[in-house]
């Protein structure tokens, strides 16, 4: 008889080694493959501009129950007419555009990544996909 004795295998070290032996896969990052694309041509919102002034210049808003909101748009130089306020063609752009921040940032919940960047002032919606914080 032989004095060193048979090794027989051992389940446990058999799943060791098997974890040990397969690589960790981690599931692939999801691609866009639809291409970004306009919503609307710069003359469809120019269209939709120019229709939103001319409403509001000639029908306008009604703020009913509101003396101080009534008192405040005409300081500003709208017409008031009972509760009705009529706005001068570009008195709302340029008081949005004096008063809107100059970007919007969306981020991920989940993992603080930068999705999209909305520019205001007259510059094209950009998309992005970092997690570096930009310069503001």
């Amino acid at each position: 008889m032989s004095t060193q004795r048979s090794k027989r295998g051992n389940a446990r070290e058999a799943r060791r080694a098997k974890r040990a032996i397969t690589s960790t896969r981690s599931v692939p990052y999801i691609t866009r493959r639809v291409p970004v694309y306009e919503m609307a041509s710069e003359e469809l919102l120019t269209t939709i501009e120019t229709n939103a002034e001319t409403l509001l210049e000639e029908t306008g808003i009604d703020f009913r129950d509101d003396p101080p909101t009534l008192s405040l748009f005409e300081n500003a130089g709208a017409k008031i007419d009972g509760e009705r306020v009529r706005f001068p063609r570009n008195m709302c752009k340029e008081i949005i555009q004096a008063s809107a921040p100059r970007m919007y940032v969306c981020w991920c919940q989940l993992t603080d990544h930068l999705l999209c960047t909305i520019w205001i002032r007259g510059v094209v919606m950009q998309r992005l996909r970092t997690s570096k914080i930009l310069p503001s």
